[in-house]
């Protein structure tokens, strides 16, 4: 379903003033292409959620140094409790 504005729609919505100064503590986009890796995603949102430089620099270690789905996935999980995104 390409060419009918969805990501142009998604990125209005995500810039849009109330969601900026909304209740949202953080805003992200990860671009999921037809052909993707589950652990290629994981490390996208994991990066577009950290906040400070140490942070995305220990993911762009983790991207050059693991392809474990697992250990992905507890970093995500991690990072979201640290930060009080999720409870």
């Amino acid at each position: 379903m390409g060419g009918i504005g969805k990501s142009t729609l998604a990125r209005e919505i995500l810039n849009h003033p109330d969601v900026i100064g909304g209740p949202f503590d953080r805003r992200g986009w990860v671009v999921v292409w037809s052909e993707f890796t589950p652990q290629e995603t994981i490390k996208q949102i994991i990066f577009q959620l950290s906040r400070s430089d140490e942070e995305k620099e220990e993911i762009q270690i983790l991207e050059q140094s693991t392809k474990d789905e697992h250990y992905l996935l507890q970093k995500l999980q991690e990072t979201l409790y640290r930060d009080q995104l999720i409870s």
